[in-house]
């Protein structure tokens, strides 16, 4: 199967199946809590030795987003470690089981070698304002991409005044006509 063939069918499988799930249950208006549970392999990440597919990948929006766009749908996002054969084999029926008995709330749960893992956050410590090192350099060179627009312009004007930058600009616009040029300059001076 081509490449694009696989991503089209891990999009049907996987994203636009959710998405269509979520677009019928929303006209049926269905009340009370539904629980929906988006069953995957090699799609997240866990001790990074998986072999990852990152056309599944696309499946783990739908699951955070519908949540928030129909409060009374909770979604889990399930990644179990297939064998070989494909087929679940009675550990990971059991884990499945288990996963949709759960009264817990976890949004996204993998299965690796008969343990649990949960995504979690952690508190990064920031440095404080104006420890760090500055992001521009003094005389640095500058490739700005929409530099021809309003906003890359000024990012332009900033780096030139305050820097001393040496820059180029790229973009869709075409340059000023050479006559303006000098105007131009006079208002970047200011």
């Amino acid at each position: 199967m081509e490449e694009a063939d696989v991503f089209a069918h891990a999009q049907d499988a996987g994203f636009y199946s959710l998405i269509f799930l979520a677009k019928a249950l929303a006209k049926r208006s269905l009340g009370g809590e539904l629980k929906l549970f988006a069953l995957s392999n090699h799609v997240q990440d866990v001790h990074g030795e998986e072999e990852l597919r990152p056309e599944k990948s696309t499946l783990l929006g739908p699951c955070l987003v519908i949540p928030q766009e129909f409060p009374n749908i909770i979604a889990k996002c399930i990644d179990l470690e297939l064998p070989e054969s494909g087929r679940l084999n009675e550990q990971a029926v059991d884990q499945l089981i288990g996963e949709i008995c759960s009264a817990d709330s976890e949004l996204f749960v993998a299965h690796r070698n008969a343990q649990r893992w949960l995504q979690t956050y952690e508190p990064a410590d920031l440095p404080r304002p104006g420890t760090f090192a500055p992001i521009f350099r003094e005389g640095g060179v500058y490739l700005i991409t929409g530099g021809l627009g309003n906003v890359g312009r000024e990012i332009a004007r900033h780096l030139a005044k305050n820097f001393r930058a040496s820059l180029i600009l790229v973009g869709l616009s075409p340059l000023p006509a050479r006559a303006s040029w000098k105007k131009l300059d006079r208002r970047s001076s200011r």
